[in-house]
């Protein structure tokens, strides 16, 4: 597996645990999709699903976003 990061933001990142050992077929997934806490590194979603994990990295970057504007 080969961990790439695929959008970071200051409070959250999109990775993705890439399967390098299978060869790549269309619509199925590329590895495991993670988004993570950038500040303490937790784990807060996961999906093979690319387009599920991008919406969550947006949504929490915008609360994040919002909350240290408070």
């Amino acid at each position: 597996m080969v961990a790439e990061i695929l959008r970071q933001s200051a409070s959250h990142r999109v990775e993705l645990d890439e399967d390098v050992s299978v060869v790549h077929q269309p619509h199925k997934s590329w590895g495991t999709y993670r988004v993570i806490d950038a500040m303490n590194d937790t784990l807060l979603f996961e999906s093979p699903n690319r387009d599920k994990a991008f919406g969550v990295f947006e949504y929490l970057t915008a609360e994040a976003l919002v909350a240290s504007r408070r």
